[in-house]
């Protein structure tokens, strides 16, 4: 069995001086309506790398695959040589955009996990437990006609939702489906919000 001594004790005196990481990014309904809040990528690494470094640590990320299956390696390394490696396989695409958003997404994943730190509010341990987030309290969610409605229009451009975008669209209630569905329809394009 590997030794994870040193990169071990590097890291628990790192995060005793990791600085505070705000979840500054919102994730919004086309109404407005707060869906939940994240810290992006480039900030968890601004406020960790320093500690990281001051404690003889240095974490990078590694991707490869192809159109149809992505990997993100994520290595935490000591000084000593001593290493901890991750890699997540997910289901690559052939449009840039939602691929470059997917791997985005489980870089970020990726690197707080490594770390044993949160980027975003845990709503999914409250959807599993059957509690309610005090973000869905009200939540409805969209009905069979509105899901083939907006898949029937997301042929239309050929686009396929993956990494965060999909997340987005799973916590969509009924209204918020609604609104993107009409956005949609009358502008003939894709929301940003979708990384399209």
């Amino acid at each position: 069995m590997e030794s994870f001594k040193n990169v071990t004790s590097a890291l628990i005196k790192a995060k005793a001086s990791f600085q505070k990481i705000e979840k500054d990014k919102v994730v919004k309904t086309n109404s407005g309506k707060v869906m939940y809040r994240y810290a992006n990528l480039d900030q968890i690494i601004d406020k960790t790398q320093p500690a990281l470094s001051k404690h003889g640590l240095c974490m990078f990320q590694l991707i490869s695959g192809d159109n149809s299956l992505l990997k993100v390696t994520t290595i935490l390394s000591h000084e000593s040589g001593e290493y901890i490696e991750s890699t997540v396989s997910f289901q690559g695409s052939p449009r840039p955009q939602d691929a470059g958003g997917s791997i985005t997404y489980y870089k970020r994943y990726s690197y707080c996990s490594m770390l044993g730190i949160s980027s975003d509010e845990d709503t999914d341990a409250n959807e599993i437990s059957g509690e309610s987030s005090p973000i869905k309290k009200d939540f409805k969610a969209p009905t069979d006609k509105q899901k083939n409605m907006l898949n029937q229009l997301f042929k239309r451009f050929d686009y396929r939702p993956q990494g965060q975008a999909l997340v987005k669209l799973k916590n969509m209630d009924i209204k918020a489906m609604s609104e993107l569905i009409q956005f949609i329809s009358e502008n003939e394009e894709l929301p940003e919000f979708l990384g399209a």
